[in-house]
């Protein structure tokens, strides 16, 4: 027994001391927690618009809709398994493409656990069951594909597939994909290929602004109108539909940006909420940016930087674009912040690691710092829903109910 408590302490010191080790336990486990402060049942709101879908005719976000319809997944608990699981998906594939590289030691290490403390993976989870989630999914799915050749086959496909998922794709995740398809164009003298790359990547620009302008003039409903489409989607499901749901979507950017201007630009609660998003969101992706520009400083020839910089700024910072047109703040910073690290380890990937971390102990103790305040922080979840805190008394509370009743207790929005 003695041996045995012996050999259980010498292998929580060798993990402790071994940063190979210890940093990827570490991030699991912040990533556990991050996830636990923020996860809860998908409401009303992405129950209802999941089910959109093409059976009265083609509108837009009704590729998701389609493919639970092929799945048959119509009533609320398989939804909510199903969102667990897109989710959950989300959360093994960042893990995998974050750990791709073997080296967990000095600052990487570090930084890769500071996105998985961040509120933004909090965020992500209060997020299970809106099309984000599977936006993001399919994103980093691409970002994983082990080639050149396969990412330049699969690019117009999941260009086509996020756009038909939700249009939103085309301003928060296009940029990152085409940012790799940058990244993947050969630096040397191999001038032939070079030209081909870059005619592939500016086709592809040109097909994803097309592909979102035919999608974006595509009917938001069936040509029976909001009505109808809400009186299909609630013979197939068993929940009470959210009607605003429907509501909304008339309206097109403009009238969206019309709202912004007139209602809550001029309020100081808008203001004070962007406030409190930076505080929460923008030191965790302003490390990712600084580390990615450091990256094309230290690993890139300086005219090839000067063109990578401006997609690198764009492909990190595009979700904030989402301010001019919704209201969700704390949505599109946590959003900014997931993108600011694919950014980080797509320019990891192309220039090499050692361009990207610096040596030294400061570093990494930063990076700590961050890790400690990420843990700590916390802004308002969608529906009012508070951060939650260990031992994570609503999720424990809602379990322990659904052992008692065998029910689940469907949320209120």
């Amino acid at each position: 027994m003695a041996e045995e408590r012996a050999s259980g302490r010498g292998g929580l010191r060798a993990l402790l001391e071994d940063e190979g080790r210890f940093w990827p336990a570490f991030a699991t486990l912040c990533g556990v927690v991050a996830l636990l402060k923020g996860l809860r049942l998908p409401n009303l709101w992405a129950a209802t618009q999941a089910q959109f879908d093409y059976s009265d005719g083609f509108i837009r976000r009704g590729l998701f809709g389609e493919i639970l319809g092929l799945l048959h997944v119509h009533h609320y608990v398989p939804f909510a398994v199903f969102s667990y699981g897109v989710l959950l998906g989300l959360c093994l594939l960042l893990w995998r493409y974050a750990w791709r590289e073997r080296s967990a030691a000095g600052l990487r290490g570090a930084a890769v656990t500071v996105f998985f403390s961040s509120f933004a993976l909090s965020y992500l989870a209060d997020l299970a069951g809106y099309l984000d989630i599977a936006l993001a999914l399919l994103t980093v799915g691409f970002l994983l594909t082990p080639n050149v050749r396969a990412r330049m086959v699969l690019a117009p496909l999941v260009v086509v597939g996020g756009i038909l998922i939700h249009e939103v794709f085309a301003i928060v995740f296009f940029p990152v994909v085409w940012l790799r398809l940058l990244l993947d164009v050969p630096a040397g003298q191999e001038a032939p290929e070079r030209k081909r790359r870059m005619i592939y990547a500016g086709a592809l620009l040109v097909f994803a602004v097309v592909t979102t302008g035919v999608v974006a003039l595509a009917p938001a409903v069936p040509r029976g109108g909001a009505a109808l489409l809400e009186q299909h989607v609630a013979q197939r499901v068993d929940f009470p539909v959210r009607q605003d749901v429907f509501a909304v979507l008339h309206r097109s950017a403009r009238v969206n940006l019309a709202i912004m201007v007139t209602y809550f630009y001029p309020r100081g609660r808008y203001w004070f909420r962007q406030l409190q998003a930076a505080l929460v969101f923008w030191p965790s992706a302003g490390f990712f940016l600084w580390l990615a520009l450091r990256g094309l400083e230290r690993g890139v020839a300086a005219a090839r930087r000067k063109f990578l910089e401006p997609w690198v700024l764009t492909a990190a910072l595009a979700p904030l674009l989402m301010n001019l047109v919704g209201w969700d703040v704390f949505r599109w910073g946590a959003l900014m912040v997931l993108t600011a690290f694919l950014t980080l380890l797509m320019v990891e990937q192309a220039v090499g690691g050692a361009a990207v971390w610096p040596t030294g102990v400061a570093w990494q103790r930063a990076a700590m710092v961050l890790i400690a305040l990420n843990l700590a922080s916390g802004v308002g979840f969608l529906d009012g829903y508070r951060t939650g805190t260990l031992p994570f008394p609503e999720l424990t509370h809602a379990w322990s109910l659904f052992l008692q009743t065998h029910h689940l207790v469907l949320p209120a929005h």
